[in-house]
Parts: C-alpha cells; sequence; structure tokens
C-alpha cells in the first residue's frame, strides 16, 4: 500500500494530464446544505415504518430483565436495534422490502422526494422544498461550483438532488445534463453531470419524469436496481468503464460504508478483474475522506 503522499501526488500528476474522472456522493451536499440526508437519515422513517412496533415490544421485554441502573432508554435501545438490523439486511434489502410492503414502486419515489432536498431559484431567490426558511443564497453552492471548474475528465454523481446543476448554471459553468442514454449523444463535445441514480424533479415535473427511458423508475434505491444495472443501463455502465480505463476515478463525499460507494466498488473491481493489463502499476479508485484531522487519500 503506497501511503497517502505517494498517492496524492500520483493523483495530481493524472489529473494534470485529464485522466480522472469525479464520482460525487451524497455527503457532498452538506457543503451547501449542513442537514442533507445520508443513508441512516434518509432511511430511518421507512426503517420505523418497517420495525417500529417489533422493537417497542422488544424493548418492553428487554425493560423487564435490566435493572434501572443498567437500562438503555428507548432512544438508545432503538437506535442500536435499527443499526443491527441495517447491518444484517443492509438498506438496499431493506429498500426492497419496503417496496414490497407498500406493494408499489411509487411508493418509494414519494419518500423519496419528501426528504431529499430541491432547489428552485426564481429572480436570484433560492429555495429548499424540503426548508423553506433556510437562508439559502449562491455562497452555499461555492464548493459545488469549484469543484465542477476543475479539469475533470467527466463529473459523475449518484445523489438525486440538483445542487450540481443549479451551481454550474448561476457560475455560466458549461455542463450538460446527462439522466438518459440519448442525452449521451454529444458527450465527446460536453463537459457534462452524468446522474448515475436518477434525478430528483419538483412537483411540475414528476409526471414526465422517468430513469434512462424506464417508465417503471425514477431512483437507483434497491437491491433489485443495483443488481441489474449493468443490463438495464448500458449506455451509463460503458461510459463508467470506458473512463476508468482511459483513468482513474476520485470519489468524494462517500464514507467507506456507503451503500452507493460500496455497490460502484464492487462494479468498478469487476471491470478492472476482466481487464488486468489496464490497471498494472496505476491505482484506478481513489477515496477522498475528509475528517478532524488533516484531509487525507485513501486507495482501495
Amino acid at each position: 500500500m503506497k501511503d497517502s503522499k505517494t498517492l496524492l501526488k500520483q493523483l495530481a500528476d493524472r489529473y494534470k494530464k485529464h485522466q480522472v474522472s469525479v464520482l460525487v456522493g451524497a455527503g457532498f451536499s452538506r457543503n451547501a446544505y449542513e442537514k442533507f440526508p445520508l443513508w441512516w437519515g434518509l432511511m430511518y422513517d421507512l426503517m420505523i415504518e418497517m420495525y417500529g412496533s417489533k422493537i417497542k415490544e422488544d424493548y418492553a421485554t428487554y425493560c423487564h430483565t435490566q435493572s434501572p441502573s443498567s437500562m438503555m432508554t428507548y432512544q438508545q435501545f432503538e437506535d442500536k436495534e435499527l443499526e443491527r438490523i441495517a447491518d444484517e439486511k443492509t438498506y438496499l434489502k431493506i429498500v426492497s422490502d419496503y417496496i414490497r410492503h407498500k406493494g408499489n414502486r411509487e411508493s418509494m419515489d414519494v419518500y423519496i422526494e419528501k426528504r431529499i432536498p430541491f432547489l428552485t431559484c426564481d429572480k436570484g431567490v433560492y429555495q429548499l422544498n424540503t426548508d423553506p426558511a433556510f437562508p439559502f443564497d449562491s455562497h452555499n453552492l461555492d464548493v459545488h461550483a469549484s469543484l465542477l471548474s476543475c479539469n475533470w475528465l467527466d463529473v459523475y454523481t449518484t445523489n438525486y438532488d440538483n445542487l450540481l446543476e443549479q451551481a454550474a448554471t448561476d457560475r455560466k459553468l458549461l455542463y450538460k445534463k446527462v439522466s438518459a442514454d440519448y442525452d449521451l449523444g454529444n458527450h465527446n463535445m460536453d463537459r457534462t453531470i452524468v446522474k448515475l441514480h436518477g434525478d430528483l424533479v419538483n412537483d411540475s415535473m414528476a409526471d414526465s419524469f422517468k430513469f434512462d427511458n424506464d417508465n417503471s423508475l425514477r431512483y437507483i434505491i434497491a437491491q433489485e436496481d443495483y443488481d441489474t444495472y449493468p443490463e438495464k443501463h448500458q449506455a451509463f455502465t460503458q461510459l463508467m468503464r470506458i473512463a476508468m480505463l482511459k483513468g482513474a476515478f476520485l470519489l468524494v463525499g462517500f464514507s467507506g460504508t456507503d451503500p452507493n460507494f460500496l455497490a460502484w466498488l464492487n462494479w468498478m473491481k469487476d471491470v478492472l478483474d476482466k481487464d488486468p493489463e489496464s490497471n498494472k502499476g496505476q491505482e484506478k479508485i481513489y477515496l477522498l475522506l475528509v475528517k478532524k484531522e488533516p484531509l487525507t487519500l485513501e486507495q482501495d
């Protein structure tokens, strides 16, 4: 394993040669809005609906077996149980169970759209639909604009939100949004923001939206969505494959346990295993983690 300084230098050299694509995760959106939900926050209400009654029953049983001095509060017990369930089932499978529980896919679409902020801008006035009172202004998009100003081979995101697109519009950065295979027609001529998992819409756009020409799908979020992605969304898959074989991916806004990160990491490794000659002596996937300690770079 190379040390961080060596990896940073290697990444910088490849970046200067225009060989690096960036893949943006949900954590990056917190640069614009600190309450932006990550996986745990997004899944909490769903898991309470699915497992809340059983957890309450289990807590009642638990209370009868513990002394008051050693007993967890209900919130502590609930958090522990939800974490255990998430570890055992995984978030993606829980979503699949939720869709089956509801009996339709649209219930998950509505769930997402109520909880992921959508940003609008009317004559310079910004508003988040989930938090209209939040004092959002153009400075909230500074980090997104800085990212888009870099010399990336391509910009990809697993985020549903429209913060990258809005930052590009505000700063007059020439990017084309790609959320379906037909958008890739002029890919070689445009700088692109590729929405790999779907594109959040506002109420006026909802009836017309579908992900990658699939009338039954708006957002990639359930286990089967990931499992069938390479077959159902070949244009996106091939685009990322070519970008990875030509250069490298820098992942920002992900944690090491993020379901999106783990799913794409496995897919990327599968691509590289099928073409080992392309990976000789060169790292292909970099994960950038920003913590309380100085910024580090890790390679997997």
